[in-house]
Formats: structure tokens, C-alpha cells, sequence
């Protein structure tokens, strides 16, 4: 059945806007939200349909998934065990096998007809091709792909313990940076084999009895990162939109970026984000919205079109992740991309990496605090959180705050960090500005007396509604200011962090 709504998109002063995710959000292409709903955006008039495809019931398709992997196990001498897990396109049931015990999904059969079948085929082509015998000890082990009755199956590691979305209340604070590195391991294995994976997400995490031990999983929608036909989709967007809506970032679920390096390694950071959020936060990336959209399935869309997810501060997580997770979760693909790189996801700090070039020593100050939002309050406090930490390790600055707007302020502070001659001075210029519901920081650079060499950071945001904003907002910029310091000075590369002149 398709029904028929006439939507009209409204971005008042208090909501999370991007007009250019919106305009694509009204104008997009058929987006999969899950195996049964798409969204069809009207062209012009705003007019949206939501399509509900027809067709047999997930426990009907589960049945026949069944049926064939018996007959499959039959014929090849396994012994077929339990339904593992179940998706929109195949089902995974344990499977003895002679190597011992793997994992066996069989793709339902509505899946593998028709132009959507020969997709599917190209994907597992791919994933034959190049993961069978890989080398990654923190990604799923591919034994065998091969077809059936004229039905592919994939043969797997069985991988033993829960999956990630069960136990996220229960991984321990300091299992979490080491969760997040091997996840991100898996991901940069497979783009140095020229692939993605485009479907990171807790639901594809597995985790050991010790919950901390991790693996990512479920490959089968992986593709070639050189593939220059579709971005949502395989077909130039012909067929259903692939991966999970709540973790697809603006430009992938919207098609606003083409296929190519940039979208793929851009989408990597966002899902990487959200599962940082995840285990942070203790539940899935947009979990209420997804719960509201029961009753309307535009929820889904809208919010990772406009909704900022806020991250919180976890008591024996490094503080490093939490601005990772906010960097990568930003709504724009350049900005991600100019202030996240894969060193990120492997234990780099970067406060500590740049506090280091700049000679700062000393133990990290934290702050602390939460408070109801007010630019050229939070302001001033962040002003003089900066100061304190400065003067804890023993340096001084000038420092002073002016108030443009009541909805945005100028922190100026001059400093001499230890590696910089005394005459020599480094500016750096802070911005915080209350924009559509979010809290915009940016932060630029230069040496005085002046010089041609300055530095600007690109924009982070954050919700000005998060619970914790003065903590979250204070930690940021100060990131930004040793970012903005560094860069004056022999930083780490521009590429990763904005462009120095």
C-alpha cells in the first residue's frame, strides 16, 4: 500500500536545522527507513509518500530461510543448529560444519531476484573476492561464499558472546576506549582494502564474555569505495537505501556527497561516532526517536537530518572520546572530515599531543558544572576555565571575553607557550555562537607580533540543550584552543584539523 501525506517541513528558531539536509530531506529518492518502509520525497510541493512494500511476513521468509539452510546442511553433511539473529535480507543460523562450528546466512529468497539480486551478488562477489582469509583479528572471519538452489549462503566465524546493543549498560568504563579501537580497526582494515563496510552499528558488534573483546560483523553489505555508481544505494539509487537509518549520516542517507573516498571515509567516522555515543550514553544512537517513529516513520529521518546527538561524559572514559564522538557525529561531511582522522580512533589525545608540542606540563584539569544555557555566561566561565588551566601548569595569558550578541561571544586569549621565544606571542580567537538550537564553536589563530602564518579550526556543534554543556563545551574548546596554538607552531598535519596559511 502507499499512503499519501501532504508534509510541510518548518524550521522554527528552536529546532536543529541544516535548510540544505532539509531541502534534500523533502527532495530525496526512495530511503529504506527498514526492510518494509521507504520515504519517497515530492519533488517542489513538499508532498511525501511513505511506501509500504507488500509481500510476505518476516516469519513467514524466516521459515523458508530455514527450510533452506536444512536442505543446504543436508546436502553438504553440517548439522544445523540455532536461529542466530535475522535481518532484512537473510538469516544466520548456527552450522557444525567439518572446520567446527561457523555460522551459516542464507539470503531470503524475495532478495536475490530481479535487479536487487544481482546487487546482492555483486556485493558477496566482492566480499569473496577480498575478505575470505583475511588477516583482521577484530572483524568477522569469511570462510566460504557460494550459492545454493540457486540462492547464495556465506559461510562464517561463529563468534561467540553478546551482541553490543544487549550489554550496553553493562560494558565496563574502561573496556570503552578499547571497544571503539577495535571497531576502528576493523573499519580502516577494510578501507585499506579499498571497501567499507557502511553498516557499523552495536547491532553488528559482537562482545566476549569479558565485554571487552570486540568484533565487528555482518559484511554482507560492504562495498568497493572506487564504486562510482549509487551512494545510498548500489544502482544509482534504484534500489532501497543500504545500511540502518538512525546511524547514516546526512550526506549518505540524503545522497548530498558523491560515491568516492570522501563519502565512505565520512560515513566510517559518523557510524564510529555514533557507537563512542552508544557506549557513553548507554543505548542506541536516537533510541526515542526511533521508539516515536512506531507511529510515524518520518521521525527517523528528520532527526538525523537536524538533531545534533548529545554525548555524555562517562566517569572513567577519557574525556578525548566524547570530543571525538562530537566531532563525528557533526551533520556536515567537510567539517568531519577536517577534524577527525583514523589516529583519533587509536588512542590519540589530541590535548595531550598538543599540550606536549607547546611544552605544557602538568596534570589535566576538568570542569565541572551544568547550567541552563546563557552564550556570554558560558562565555566568561569557559574564559576563565582556560586561565585556571593554564596558570595549574604553571603559564599565564590575557584573556578577555566580549559580548557581540546575546546569542554569541568573542573569547580573546594571548599566550606564550614554553616552545615560543618570550617576545613572541600566539592569539587565539574563540567564537561561540547560539545557532538554531545548537551551540556553534570555531576557533582561529595567529602570531604576534603579525605574522602571514595563522590557523583556522573548523566548526564543532554541539546541542545547546545537552544536559552537560558547559563540560562538554569547555572541553571542546579547549581542544580547539591547543589545536589552534599547535598548528602555529609545527601542529600535526592541517589536513587534520583545518588549514594553516
Amino acid at each position: 500500500m502507499v499512503l499519501s501525506l501532504g508534509l510541510i517541513l518548518t524550521c522554527p528558531s528552536r529546532s536543529r536545522c541544516n535548510r540544505a539536509t532539509l531541502r534534500a530531506y523533502r527532495a530525496a529518492p526512495p530511503i529504506c527507513l527498514n526492510s518494509e518502509w521507504r520515504i519517497r520525497g515530492g519533488r517542489g510541493g513538499g508532498k511525501i509518500e511513505l511506501d509500504h512494500s507488500s509481500g510476505p511476513g518476516m516469519s513467514d521468509v524466516g521459515a523458508d530461510a530455514k527450510e533452506q539452510a536444512n536442505r543446504l546442511c543436508e546436502a553438504k553433511g553440517w548439522s544445523l543448529g540455532a536461529l542466530l539473529g535475522k535481518g532484512g535480507s537473510a538469516a544466520v543460523f548456527e552450522v557444525t560444519t567439518e572446520a567446527g562450528d561457523t555460522a551459516l546466512k542464507v539470503f531470503f529468497p524475495r532478495f536475490i531476484e530481479g535487479r536487487e539480486g544481482a546487487i546482492t551478488r555483486k556485493r558477496l562477489e566482492i566480499v569473496k573476492d577480498r575478505l575470505i582469509g583475511h588477516a583482521c583479528p577484530t572483524l568477522v572471519r569469511i570462510h566460504a561464499i557460494d550459492e545454493f538452489e540457486g540462492a547464495p549462503f556465506m559461510v562464517m566465524e561463529h563468534v561467540a558472546g553478546s551482541m553490543l546493543t544487549d550489554v550496553l549498560r553493562l560494558v565496563p568504563a574502561p573496556a570503552v576506549e578499547g571497544i571503539v579501537r577495535q571497531i576502528a580497526e576493523a573499519a580502516k582494515y577494510l578501507e585499506d582494502l579499498g571497501l567499507t563496510h557502511r553498516d557499523i552499528k552495536s547491532d553488528n558488534i559482537m562482545v566476549d564474555a569479558t565485554l571487552t573483546k570486540a568484533t565487528l560483523v555482518d559484511v554482507g553489505v560492504a562495498r568497493i569505495i572506487d564504486d562510482p555508481v549509487g551512494s545510498g544505494t548500489d544502482d544509482d539509487g534504484k534500489l532501497p537505501f543500504v545500511a540502518t537509518a538512525r546511524y547514516s549520516s546526512p550526506e549518505y542517507m540524503f545522497r548530498l556527497a558523491p560515491p568516492g573516498p570522501e563519502l565512505w571515509r565520512a560515513l566510517n567516522f559518523y557510524q564510529l561516532g555514533g557507537l563512542i555515543h552508544d557506549l557513553l550514553c548507554g543505548e542506541p544512537l536516537f533510541e526515542e526517536v526511533v521508539r516515536q517513529a512506531a507511529s510515524n516513520r518520518y521521525l527517523i529521518a528528520y532527526a538525523v537530518a537536524t538533531d545534533i546527538p548529545h554525548v555524555k561524559p562517562r566517569n572513567g572514559v577519557p574525556d578525548y572520546l566524547v570530543n571525538l564522538a562530537q566531532r563525528c557525529l557533526q551533520k556536515d561531511l567537510a567539517p568531519r572530515l577536517a577534524s577527525v582522522s583514523w589516529e583519533d580512533f587509536f588512542g590519540r589525545d589530541r590535548q595531550r599531543e598538543n599540550e606536549a608540542l607547546l611544552g605544557i606540563r602538568g596534570d589535566r584539569i576538568s570542569s565541572s558544572g551544568v547550567r541552563t544555557l546563557d552564550v556570554a555566561e558560558l562565555g566568561r566561565s569557559i574564559e576563565n576555565s582556560i586561565d585556571n588551566r593554564l596558570m595549574a601548569k604553571g603559564l599565564s595569558c590575557r584573556h578577555s571575553t566580549t559580548v557581540i550578541h546575546h546569542t554569541r561571544v568573542d573569547i580573546r586569549i594571548r599566550w606564550t607557550p614554553p616552545k615560543l621565544p618570550p617576545d613572541v606571542e600566539i592569539e587565539v580567537l574563540i567564537d561561540l555562537s547560539e545557532i538554531d538550537g545548537q551551540l556553534r564553536i570555531t576557533a582561529s589563530s595567529q602570531l604576534r607580533p603579525l605574522s602571514a602564518k595563522s590557523f583556522e579550526a573548523p566548526v564543532v556543534a554541539i546541542a545547546s540543550d545537552a544536559a552537560d554543556l558547559e563540560l562538554s563545551a569547555t572541553n571542546q574548546v579547549y581542544d580547539l584552543f591547543l589545536e589552534a596554538s599547535a598548528k602555529l607552531i609545527g601542529g600535526s598535519d592541517a589536513k587534520n584539523g583545518g588549514a594553516a596559511n
